[in-house]
């Protein structure tokens, strides 16, 4: 147990307490008021703003990319360099799998949410979080997963969830981009597979049923019976896909490494 603590404190530092990871983060942020700042002027709330940008930007569409750049590169950087060998002096190669698993997914999710979460948070000192008299104020509180909490006292609530779908949706395609990194020994190919995935992924899906298309989900558009069980189904659909995507990175990493 104390051996995997080591090892996975060590890739947090890594992959989180990094130059490249705050950069990352501010790249998502730009991105959202570069998206919403021709609105600045008209806007009545961070809500119709929030979802202006997220749709003008792109940044929905461009997250499984956003979400492999801050450590779905780790296990290739200690492959090419043989840097793993260091660590396995001190762990053992079941613990470092894990570790690298776990830290890439959690860098690729908190990447979105410290991003959007300072977008927002950045906002709400000179709009209100929401305005009945916005634009969309009525189809974002009736077709939007938590939408109910927008007509309450608490709508920071919506935001909340928001900010957790986002944050899922980057622990999953960060979690794939690891999983190409342990077959494909290639930076481009480790980053742009996941946008490519994702796009063709919910291009077939649409056509199955529009409740399982990821980029839905990640947006809340996707509602079962109410807000706690669309919360439940997205939870499990994601880490459902994060576990099977996860198994398969382990099984590939372990190979490498014992075969090296």
């Amino acid at each position: 147990m104390r051996k995997i603590y080591n090892t996975l404190k060590m890739d947090i530092s890594r992959a989180i307490l990094t130059f490249r990871f705050i950069c990352i983060c501010l790249i998502v942020t730009i991105f959202l008021f570069i998206g919403s700042f021709s609105e600045f002027k008209f806007a009545k709330d961070v809500l119709y703003l929030y979802k202006y940008s997220m749709e003008i930007s792109g940044l929905g569409f461009l997250t499984p990319l956003l979400s492999s750049l801050p450590y779905s590169s780790g296990f290739l950087d200690d492959y090419e360099n043989k840097y793993f060998r260091n660590i396995l002096i001190r762990s053992s190669i079941k613990d470092y799998t894990w570790s690298k698993i776990i830290t890439c997914s959690l860098s690729g999710g908190l990447s979105l949410l410290i991003g959007i979460g300072s977008f927002l948070l950045i906002l709400s000192f000179k709009y209100p979080l929401v305005s009945q008299d916005s634009q969309n104020y009525k189809y974002f509180a009736e077709k939007t997963v938590g939408g109910t909490f927008l007509t309450g006292d608490n709508p920071e609530i919506y935001f909340l969830i928001c900010l957790f779908l986002i944050f899922l949706s980057g622990v999953f395609w960060s979690s794939v981009a690891l999983a190409i990194s342990s077959v494909i020994t290639n930076r481009f190919v480790t980053y742009s597979i996941p946008f490519v995935l994702s796009y063709f992924s919910n291009v077939i899906l649409k056509i199955i049923s529009p409740s399982l298309q990821l980029n839905r989900i990640a947006d809340g558009l996707v509602i079962i019976k109410n807000t706690f069980c669309s919360l439940i189904y997205a939870l499990c659909m994601y880490l459902i896909l994060t576990f099977i995507v996860s198994s398969v990175t382990k099984a590939n990493i372990i190979r490498r490494l014992k075969n090296d």
